[in-house]
């Protein structure tokens, strides 16, 4: 870890499916950090912390607390990030602006703000953070702790598709996530098997598998061939889209890990 001017929290290893903002949250915690005063000296200026529910570090981020910073950042943006799950649907130049950031390519300011606003949700974004109480028991068996999961928080998704099983809204709204820290585990640490959980349907079942393989697969996805693609996510035009989606799953080798897709 680099030497800074200031103390750098201990940075918690990314679990599967989590998004920047919960690994942010559990970091602060851990170093008894709560207030975003040190959240501004910490990324050089203020940040908005909402965005990080949906996009990565940024490389010049993770290079004030990573030697290994452009190998992190691949790792963020593929993982934990939401740039696969809009990439099928962005236009070719906004592509590019990706594809060059991925491969740890230096982005002009005005590059960033662009591309900060194609993983903007337009329609669909969700009024309040999204979990599955069956993830949340198996976090805390895993892990010891549970946290925000990236595919919980994606328009549309009301489903977790791992264990169909509904997801519930906490009472944290998403627009109080930016400039305070609410680390999954403190906010939800009186959930159990009790809540009342709505009823699914097939609709439900199949916007949740399909937007997590998408949110897996995006960047292998051909945009001229599966041109229905190009509609926007996050909304009824999702499940008129399963059979091409479909077709292409049925082309690819799906690694093991994601045998649950």
């Amino acid at each position: 870890m680099e030497e800074c001017s200031y103390p750098v929290p201990c940075f918690m290893a990314p679990h599967p499916d989590e998004n920047c903002y919960s690994v942010l949250c559990r970091s602060m915690v851990r170093a008894a950090y709560s207030s975003f005063r040190f959240t501004c000296e910490l990324f050089g200026g203020q940040r908005n912390l909402t965005r990080l529910l949906y996009q990565p570090f940024r490389v010049e981020d993770l290079s004030r607390w990573f030697n290994d910073a452009a190998n992190r950042q691949k790792d963020y943006l593929d993982l934990h990030s939401v740039f696969q799950y809009c990439y099928p649907s962005l236009e070719e130049h906004e592509q590019k602006l990706i594809i060059n950031w991925r491969n740890n390519l230096r982005l002009s300011s005005e590059e960033l703000k662009r591309l900060t606003k194609t993983v903007a949700f337009k329609d669909g974004q969700k009024r309040k953070l999204c979990y599955c109480r069956d993830c949340v028991q198996n976090d805390r068996e895993t892990y010891g702790e549970t946290y925000w999961h990236l595919s919980h928080q994606l328009p549309a998704v009301t489903l977790c598709s791992l264990h169909e099983t509904p997801l519930i809204c906490s009472e944290i709204e998403i627009c109080k996530t930016r400039y305070v820290f609410y680390p999954a585990e403190y906010v939800l640490r009186k959930s159990g098997r009790n809540e009342n959980l709505e009823s699914i349907s097939t609709y439900d079942s199949l916007v949740a598998s399909d937007s997590m393989w998408i949110l897996h697969h995006g960047f292998e996805v051909d945009g001229e061939k599966y041109s229905k693609l190009k509609s926007s996510f996050g909304d009824e035009e999702l499940a008129k889209i399963s059979n091409e989606i479909q077709c292409y799953k049925n082309e690819l080798s799906v690694p093991e890990e994601l045998s649950f897709i």
